[in-house]
C-alpha cells in the first residue's frame, strides 16, 4: 500500500486491506462463503465461481455452487466448498 494511502487510512481506523483495495474472503464452515469488495463475476457455474479483484482474480470451486446474494461490495456464495484460490 502506498505511503498516502497508509497515512490516511490509519487515523481514519481504516482496515489497511480494505484501503488497498483487497477482497475480504470469510468462509463459514463447508456450506457458505462471504467475499468484499470484488470488482466483477467472471465465471459463474454450479463448480466453479471465478471474481475478479482489484490485484488478483479469486476462484471457488466446489458443489452445487450458488449465490444467495450480491450487491456492488459482498456477494455471499452457498454449497459444498471444496476450495478457494487466488489467481494474479
Amino acid at each position: 500500500m502506498s505511503v498516502w494511502k497508509r497515512k490516511i487510512s490509519e487515523p481514519l481506523k481504516i482496515p489497511c486491506d480494505v484501503a488497498a483495495g483487497d477482497m475480504i474472503v470469510s468462509v463459514l464452515g463447508q456450506n457458505c462463503v462471504v467475499i468484499q469488495n470484488y470488482r466483477c463475476i467472471l465465471t459463474y457455474a454450479d463448480t466453479v465461481l471465478k471474481l475478479q479483484g482489484k490485484n488478483c482474480r479469486l476462484v471457488v470451486r466446489g458443489l452445487g455452487l450458488c449465490i444467495v446474494y450480491y450487491d456492488e461490495d459482498e456477494m455471499k456464495i452457498a454449497g459444498r466448498i471444496q476450495s478457494v484460490e487466488y489467481e494474479r
